[in-house]
């Protein structure tokens, strides 16, 4: 994944939003959690652009789970409602 997202160029929103999701829940579940923010970040923007409903709610939970992880309670909240 790593190389997959540094070589996006080209590749369809779609795919490059899942990739980088992947990517983030990958990197929060060998608890590397600030490379998860920054995965994170620009996986939901992507998601975001792509308008893949699936994928935008389970970004967004993620995104939930990782503000969680790192002690943001009303973030966590706040990105699980939005999923």
């Amino acid at each position: 994944l790593q190389l997959a997202i540094a070589n996006d160029d080209g590749v369809d929103v779609l795919t490059r939003a899942r990739a980088w999701n992947k990517a983030a829940w990958l990197a929060m579940c060998q608890g590397e959690l600030v490379a998860a923010s920054t995965l994170r970040a620009t996986g939901l923007r992507l998601a975001r652009e792509a308008g893949e409903s699936f994928l935008l709610a389970e970004s967004d939970f993620e995104a939930g789970i990782l503000a969680f992880w790192q002690g943001d309670l009303p973030l966590a909240t706040a990105s699980i409602e939005e999923a």
